[in-house]
Parts: C-alpha cells; sequence; structure tokens
C-alpha cells in the first residue's frame, strides 16, 4: 500500500528511522514478505544506498564487516522463511565479534503467524542465542519506537547483532509515526566493552602474501589498505606475513572461522571505505561458497581485489579466471614464480573488482626461493 503524503506506510517509516540514525547505506535481498520495504527504498534512494547482493548471507557479512570497518551499524533486509534462516550464521559471527548490526526480515502476515504458513520460519526464537537482542513487530503503533530501540541497542554497550522481524501487513500499514517518543533502555548497560579479538596465530611467512605486502609498502599504501580472510590456510598465510598499521586493517571471521566469508566481507568493507585499497584473500574452498557476490562487486562498481591461494599441491579443479570472467569481473592466473610479481601488480593496479590466482603450492621450498630471489632483483 503506497504512503499517503500526511500518513506513511510502516516500511516507509522504518526506513525513515534509519536515516535518521545515520544509516546511509543498506544490504538488501528481496522476497515477497518484504516487497513493500523494497518499494519503499526506491522512495528513499537519493538519501539512502541500497546494495544488491546475490545472497542473504553475502549481504550480511558485507553489513557485518562494513560496521568492523566504518564502525557504524551495519543494517541489511531478508525476507521470511529460507531468507531469514540464511542471515543465522552471519549474526552468529557478529555476536561473537560484538559487532554493531541490524538484520530486519520480513515476516508472513500477522493473521496466519504460527499456523506454517508459506516460508514463515520463527526467525526470532531460532535466533535468541546468537543475538543482542531481537523483536518481532505485532502491533503498528509499536513500528517506530521498536525500530530506534533496536538500533540504540545493537549500538551501545557492547556492540551486538539485533533482528527485527516485521510482518509484511505492518509493512505496509499507514500510521502517524511519533519519532521522538521516549525510549526505555535500562535494561542494556551503557557501558563501553570491547569486543573480544583472538590472537593472531603465529604462523610461518606465506611467500606471495609476504611479497604482495611489499609491494604495498613500496607504494606507500600501507595505511590505506585492509585485507579481509576468512579463516584457515588464509587466515594463516596473512597472519604470518603482513605487518597490519592498526587491527582494523584486518577484517576477518577469527572467532567463529565462517567459511566464505573473504569475499562479501571485501564488498561491505570497500562500500564503506570507498578510497581504501581492499583486497579479499581466501583458498578455492572458501571462495567458492560466496562465489556469486562476483555479480555484486561488478553490478554496484566496488573494485575489491580478490586472492586466491592454493595451499596444497593438488591440481586446481576450478577454472577460476574463467569464472570471474563469467561475472564480468577481470582476472588472471599466475602459474609460474617469475610472474608473480606482474600478477600482483596487476592486482593492485586494477580499477574496477580483480580476480589473481596464484596456482602454486604456497608452501613448496622451491617456490618460496624463487620468490625471493625475484624480490631481490628488485
Amino acid at each position: 500500500m503506497p504512503a499517503s503524503a500526511s500518513r506513511p506506510c510502516g516500511a516507509d517509516v522504518l526506513l525513515e528511522c534509519l536515516i535518521r540514525h545515520g544509516v546511509d547505506l543498506v544490504f538488501a535481498y528481496p522476497g515477497g514478505a518484504t516487497l513493500p520495504i523494497h518499494q519503499a527504498l526506491t522512495r528513499v534512494k537519493d538519501r539512502l544506498r541500497t546494495i544488491l547482493p546475490r545472497h542473504e548471507q553475502g549481504g550480511g557479512f558485507a553489513a557485518s564487516a562494513y560496521a568492523r570497518a566504518t564502525g557504524k551499524v551495519g543494517v541489511c533486509f531478508a525476507t521470511s522463511g529460507p531468507g531469514a534462516t540464511n542471515l543465522v550464521t552471519c549474526l552468529a559471527d557478529a555476536q561473537r565479534h560484538a559487532v554493531p548490526m541490524l538484520a530486519i526480515t520480513g515476516q508472513v502476515h500477522r493473521a496466519v503467524l504460527g499456523t506454517d504458513a508459506f516460508q514463515e520460519i520463527p526467525i526470532v526464537s531460532m535466533c535468541r542465542a546468537i543475538t543482542k537482542h531481537h523483536y518481532l513487530v505485532t502491533r503498528i503503533e509499536d513500528l517506530t519506537r521498536t525500530i530506534r530501540e533496536a538500533l540504540c541497542v545493537a549500538t551501545t554497550g557492547r556492540p551486538g547483532p539485533v533482528i527485527l522481524d516485521v510482518p509484511k501487513n505492518i509493512q505496509a500499514q499507514l500510521l502517524t509515526p511519533d519519532f521522538n517518543e521516549p525510549l526505555s533502555l535500562k535494561a542494556y548497560d551503557p557501558t563501553p566493552c570491547a569486543a573480544p579479538r583472538q590472537s593472531p596465530p603465529r604462523c610461518s611467512p606465506d611467500p606471495v602474501l609476504r611479497r604482495l605486502w611489499q609491494l604495498t609498502r613500496q607504494r606507500g599504501r600501507l595505511d590505506h589498505t585492509i585485507l579481509t580472510t576468512g579463516h584457515g590456510p588464509a587466515a594463516r598465510a596473512v597472519a604470518g606475513s603482513w605487518q597490519f598499521p592498526t587491527p582494523n586493517h584486518w577484517v576477518h571471521s577469527d572467532s567463529l572461522g565462517a567459511q566464505g566469508y573473504a569475499l562479501p566481507a571485501a564488498l561491505g568493507v570497500q562500500a564503506g571505505c570507498p578510497a581504501k585499497t581492499v583486497i579479499a584473500v581466501d583458498t578455492p574452498t572458501s571462495f567458492l561458497s560466496n562465489v556469486h557476490e562476483l555479480a555484486c562487486a561488478f553490478v554496484e562498481k566496488l573494485p575489491v581485489k580478490m586472492l586466491l591461494l592454493h595451499p596444497g599441491h593438488e591440481e586446481p579443479t576450478t577454472d577460476f579466471p574463467a569464472l570471474a570472467r563469467g561475472f564480468r569481473v577481470a582476472a588472471r592466473r599466475v602459474e609460474h614464480a617469475v610472474d608473480l610479481d606482474s600478477g600482483l601488480v596487476d592486482l593492485l593496479d586494477s580499477a574496477a573488482a580483480f580476480l589473481l590466482e596464484i596456482a602454486l603450492p604456497c608452501h613448496d621450498h622451491e617456490f618460496r626461493l624463487a620468490v625471493e630471489r625475484t624480490a631481490l632483483k628488485v
């Protein structure tokens, strides 16, 4: 139902609350239960940028990484049922890292709640243990206050993810909002509390990452470069090879260890920090989990760099450059140590999204020596 001049609908009020809180970017994947919200997004596109991920998990990871890189609240939208459940891993990761994040999910009409209606899932009940707080809006009169409260809870005290479940009829219903209604948040500790950080693992230097770090330092870009990783071999390679100016220059799923984190996280960081060089470091198995977000990088013009490492001796089973080009993203494969520097330079110089696959066993002794010899000649 469209909003009238004097009485907006619930979806319009929801977005106005976000804008008044300082939100200027959201990651939103559409569905039937969020159509009023997505229609409302077109009415505020001059004040609120909408990035369309290719999967709800990609949007959730991007929103979380955006928050970690900028200090702002990360906001993502998903529809009911499977759309909402696709955010569960993202919420768990944000909870472990104390990330201020607001996940807004559509829900079936209030009249059919609890009847196992099409795409109905009790997402609030599912997420009680992995969110800082959770809301199911069942009365239009509570909508404005609930949104404002959810934003405050997510960003004060020890930050954390909040899920807000809004039935479709509430999104479409008209109301007269009160944006100044007093809030009562005494139940939440307002004392700032730092997010727990895992100690970086002690790892041997990786020749590719170490060489990339050297080239980045030579260009004077260390302060302007942010790396993203999931967990496992890619994170260990970064930990043993890269010297970060501050911890915020490395955004990774160190506590939960989520697979498929690096690429969507890089998109979130790049969206929040457009002047930074953002490099997603990953391995084939993890990268394939959210490879479809290459389409988001292309369409949204987010110039993230993707460095794909092969930790073992096995032959690559996927032609990753061809796969990237299928998403209209430029790519290159390095198969010999002598070509490493030129490949890394192509990666750093790319003005658009770019994938560089290192099809070499990075722990191989001969490869390490070859890279070291190449670096000495520069």
